[in-house]
């Protein structure tokens, strides 16, 4: 895994060639959402999927993300985060709760908290 060690006077960043070039993928995967699994972790949702790494293993990647509601009738998905569970990067995954995608999209727009 190819890193980059980034610094300026603000702060100091590690930037994985790795995670960048999976991230490529994440469009994709959000163009399927409605055939995904997804969890509610009670403070937005995610997905966790199985995914081929640039060395040509197979992973578990998480992707983050917030539906929000901006009009009447549009809503936002927000990818907040996206990462491999291994480990460098533990699971964030909470206790676990499947659940729709028409629900999250649903709770959004009608603006009514999911229950986790």
């Amino acid at each position: 895994m190819g890193v980059h060690l980034y610094a300026d006077i603000r702060e100091n960043r590690i930037f994985c060639f790795d995670r960048y070039e999976l991230t490529k993928s994440v469009p994709a995967h959000i163009l399927s959402l409605n055939t995904l699994p997804y969890y509610n972790t009670g403070n937005g949702n995610y997905i966790a999927i199985r995914v081929v790494n640039p060395a040509g293993k197979p992973v578990d990647y998480e992707i983050f993300f917030k539906v929000t509601k901006v009009s009447r009738r549009l809503l936002r998905l927000y990818v907040s985060s996206a990462s491999v569970c291994d480990v460098t990067y533990q699971s964030q995954q909470p206790a676990l709760r499947k659940i729709g995608f028409f629900i999250i999209a649903y709770s959004a727009k009608s603006e009514k908290s999911i229950i986790a």
